[in-house]
């Protein structure tokens, strides 16, 4: 079964931008890969750029970027990264900044 998820940032506007990830978007492996590798909003917007994907490094075809001026909470897990950290929310539930006990799993 997947865990689906989103992940996005917080534009200059107030805007949220983010994409669709259909696989392990739990913080012990989305937000782990997030929080160890995407560690600025350069890289974040970079890829988010990229578009849906299934998991990390591989995306889907197409560019479904999403705009809302709301935090998307439609999937399990959503992950927006805003001046330089991570939020998490599961569904609908803020759970808070990530951190290491998050990602244990």
């Amino acid at each position: 079964m997947s865990t689906r998820g989103y992940v996005g940032y917080k534009n200059q506007s107030g805007d949220f931008v983010f994409i669709y990830n259909h696989f392990d978007s739990n913080p012990s492996c989305l937000g782990r890969d997030l929080f160890s590798q995407f560690t600025t909003l350069e890289s974040v917007v970079a890829l988010v750029d990229k578009g849906d994907m299934t998991y990390i490094g591989n995306n889907y075809d197409g560019r479904d970027i999403r705009t809302s001026s709301n935090v998307p909470t439609d999937q399990e897990y959503t992950y927006i990264f805003e001046d330089g950290v991570w939020y998490v929310w599961e569904e609908k539930r803020y759970l808070g900044v990530l951190n290491e006990d998050m990602m244990k799993g």
